[in-house]
């Protein structure tokens, strides 16, 4: 009873100094590498770790892994905190600024600078629902806001009906919305991956009526909404990415091929991966695109990130690691 007593103020007093963060976890700037990319699975990385991100070029050389703390614990009581790694981290379109969500902890995004400051620790008005954001080129973060989610009411209003959903461009450097995109997904379906190109919406949904873990049910599908005429093409398809001009879409088919889409022409290149139609795709990222749209980078279920050039079909070991991301 003594030792429940004891536990239970530490955790009260352990809070109240609240979280601890580094404002800087680079003093020199973000590192200069190409590719970025978590050291861990989303699931099962539990605990206090030793690796927070990772950094490396994409011929396999200067690998970095870098550890920090993010989020829980105190810097008095508790100076390792329980989270210390990132999900789906996301260059911009600059390569300067890098967005990433964390896991179980509300705010649940950080965008780092190009000082290396990091941003969104006081975020606290709204969650922004995904694991896997993206920058949108004016620099704010597209997001899917959940009517679960704590300021839909106050966003969402009556404007949303049954039969659409709210994505919003979030600027997580001053807490504040830029805009709201109302999307014709039912609330049947949760969101993933969201891209926004100056063509396209890409969004992979998942149906919560069937297991997220059992691919034979095909638990997701991807949308294509043309952002000028709002008509929404749909199709089998996981973890879409656009490339950085919005002309090309790759994502992977449920036996792990990578489809390569030219969205200008329809035309498709069907590229073989390392992943199987066996693999669980919530351990696979939506693929990075390099900035001549001549590769892309993605991981597999065992946690092995390659890089796949689309014209030669060339795949290439770079490293372990999971959600990879090209700058």
């Amino acid at each position: 009873m003594v030792w429940v007593c004891f536990i239970f103020l530490f955790s009260k007093i352990k809070s109240s100094f609240g979280r601890y963060e580094p404002p800087q976890p680079f003093s020199e700037g973000l590192p200069e590498s190409e590719i970025v990319f978590s050291p861990y699975d989303p699931f099962f990385a539990h605990g206090t770790t030793k690796k927070t991100i990772g950094f490396i070029d994409a011929d396999g050389e200067n690998l970095e892994v870098v550890f920090f703390n993010i989020a829980g614990g105190s810097a008095i009581l508790w100076p390792r905190n329980y989270l210390t790694y990132v999900n789906g981290p996301r260059w911009n379109s600059n390569g300067d600024e890098l967005v990433f969500t964390i896991s179980d902890v509300s705010p649940n995004v950080r965008v780092i600078d190009s000082d290396g400051f990091m941003h969104g620790k006081d975020c606290v008005d709204i969650d922004l629902a995904g694991y896997h954001l993206e920058f949108n080129d004016d620099g704010s973060v597209i997001a899917w806001i959940s009517e679960l989610n704590s300021g839909y009411e106050q966003l969402a209003g009556s404007e949303i009906s049954d039969d659409e959903q709210l994505i919003v461009k979030y600027d997580v450097m001053s807490c504040q919305v830029i805009e709201k995109l109302k999307v014709p997904i039912s609330a049947e379906y949760w969101l993933h991956d969201i891209n926004l190109s100056k063509y396209y919406l890409s969004v992979m949904i998942l149906d919560t009526n069937k297991s997220r873990f059992n691919m034979l049910e095909r638990p997701y599908k991807t949308l294509l909404i043309n952002n000028e005429t709002g008509d929404v093409k749909e199709f089998i398809g996981v973890h879409p990415s656009q490339s950085d001009d919005g002309t090309l879409l790759a994502y992977f088919d449920y036996s792990g091929y990578l489809v390569v889409e030219n969205l200008l022409d329809g035309t498709k290149k069907i590229l073989e991966t390392t992943i199987t139609e066996d693999d669980d795709f919530e351990f696979i990222c939506r693929p990075g695109w390099s900035s001549d749209n001549q590769w892309v980078v993605f991981n597999d279920r065992a946690g092995d990130i390659y890089k796949l050039n689309i014209k030669t079909k060339e795949m290439v070991y770079i490293t372990e690691g999971f959600c990879p991301d090209w700058r």
